[in-house]
């Protein structure tokens, strides 16, 4: 078939999306999801309009690592999706390919019947934090699931403008604890005017998408972290972690070459005290287990949630896990 980055290995793959079995289109999906070829987003754009279920779903996930504004129209259209999974799904793949662009269909989304998949939207509005979605999220805030309310109330805090004040007081009533301690905590934010500083620790953040690589990088330097390098696949990791010595590196599990797992066991091999914290996209979890045996001390969950990223970062630098 040829390596990976081969132009004959992509169109190898791209021939195997049309394969008789489904595990092989399957597999087929997954690598050209990690390959991150920009050839390979029409074929799996024309697979995600014939295939269903799981498989549908894993062509969601391997475009989810391509930043790519095209993807809007049939992301759209996989929102109308019997399937409530596949739903949420294309909801993570739109906040990660398109980012702001994606707004108006996250917007929608919030309006989806099945919770699990307003939950998904009103967690990728909170990742991107734009003053555009004032108004969805305060009404958000009256959504009959309280998880969707949480993190309306944590989206507003974040976004920062007084104008939500109203409506966050108003949620300081919400039947759910959870709900009312998030509401207290966004206005105690807005109000401060003044967000945490983690001055001095230095990260290298390790994603094979350039876009990702970016929202990460803009959530940590907000929190005052240092990024101090970046890398695009596992090769490229290992040699500047040991170039660089960072604090503590983010890793995203799925990685050209020989993935994330596999560079972060081979940097604790060498450094057992490296501190390691594996990026894990929505439906990667069972391979969490797998990182923490590699050597990762914790690990953070796409969309990001800049609370969550800074907590699990403090956690590790403690010493805790």
């Amino acid at each position: 078939m040829g390596s990976i980055g081969d132009p004959r290995a992509v169109e190898a793959l791209v021939e195997a999306l049309h394969d008789s079995d489904p595990g092989v289109r399957s597999s087929s999906a997954r690598a050209l999801g990690s390959i991150g070829d920009p050839k390979a987003v029409q074929p799996l754009v024309e697979a995600l309009k014939t295939e269903s279920g799981t498989l549908k779903g894993e062509i969601l996930l391997a475009l989810s690592n391509y930043q790519d504004f095209s993807l809007l129209e049939p992301l759209a259209e996989a929102l109308e999706d019997e399937s409530p999974y596949i739903r949420r799904l294309a909801v993570f793949t739109l906040w990660s390919c398109c980012g702001p662009q994606a707004i108006p269909y996250l917007v929608k989304a919030l309006e989806d019947g099945d919770s699990m998949v307003r939950y998904s939207a009103v967690s990728a509005l909170e990742s991107i934090g734009n003053q555009k979605t004032i108004k969805p999220l305060e009404k958000a805030l009256d959504d009959p699931h309280s998880m969707v309310r949480t993190v309306a109330a944590s989206a507003l805090g974040k976004i920062g403008d007084e104008q939500v004040l109203p409506s966050l007081s108003k949620a300081l009533e919400d039947s759910d604890a959870w709900v009312r301690k998030s509401a207290l905590e966004a206005i105690e934010r807005i109000k401060s005017k003044t967000g945490r500083k983690e001055i001095g620790y230095r990260v290298l953040i390790v994603d094979d998408t350039a876009f990702m690589r970016k929202v990460l990088k803009d959530i940590l330097e907000k929190e005052g972290f240092s990024v101090v390098g970046e890398a695009e696949n596992a090769k490229e990791a290992i040699e500047k972690y040991f170039e660089l010595k960072p604090d503590v590196v983010t890793m995203d599990i799925i990685l050209p070459g020989i993935g994330g797992l596999e560079a972060t066991k081979m940097i604790v091999e060498r450094d057992p005290d490296a501190k390691i914290i594996m990026v894990t996209a929505l439906e990667q979890h069972p391979l969490v287990v797998d990182a923490i045996r590699a050597g990762a001390k914790d690990y953070i969950v796409k969309p990001f949630k800049p609370d969550q990223i800074v907590a699990t970062i403090k956690r590790v630098l403690s010493g805790g896990s």
